[in-house]
């Protein structure tokens, strides 16, 4: 009654604190979710780029692989043979994707009341998470190949 005495623009309307808050960050939870499911789907199709790329590099290097099998190379000697130019463009993509993140997840947290910045701890663990799916992606592939019997590789050509 008092409020209708005061005003007759505006009705009365209220509502709880942790309501207004819920529907403050009902868009963020609709985006995490968002975010989940396409990270999923892009790490899952660089998961398949990355292992086709090894198949092709070990196809392509079959002949030497077989060479030094036959050399007396060892299986992991021709793992790392394999893997390290993938590690290199992994390091690449790091450096690049790092700061990159950085400012993004900077100016996105800046839109919040309590303001936090990113710290390196999440950073250190997505690092190894990445380094960890790759390896995982491309040493299949390559134990594979460095297993195989060098005469096979030898004929192949």
């Amino acid at each position: 009654k008092e409020w209708a005495a005061q005003t007759n623009e505006f009705p009365f309307e209220f509502m709880f604190l942790d309501q207004s808050l819920s529907q403050q960050y009902t868009m963020q939870q609709k985006l995490l979710t968002l975010v989940g499911f396409f990270s999923l789907l892009a790490i899952f199709i660089a998961c398949l780029g990355l292992y086709a790329l090894a198949s092709f590099a070990s196809e392509k290097r079959t002949k030497e692989i077989g060479i030094r099998k036959v050399l007396g190379a060892t299986t992991a000697t021709v793992v790392w043979l394999l893997m390290r130019e993938f590690l290199i463009l992994i390091g690449i993509a790091i450096v690049i994707a790092v700061p990159v993140t950085y400012f993004m997840m900077g100016e996105w947290l800046q839109g919040f009341a309590f303001h936090v910045s990113p710290g390196i701890k999440w950073f250190t663990a997505g690092i190894v998470l990445i380094a960890l799916v790759a390896v995982t992606t491309i040493i299949f592939k390559s134990i594979k190949i460095a297993r195989s019997k060098p005469v096979k590789a030898l004929r192949y050509e």
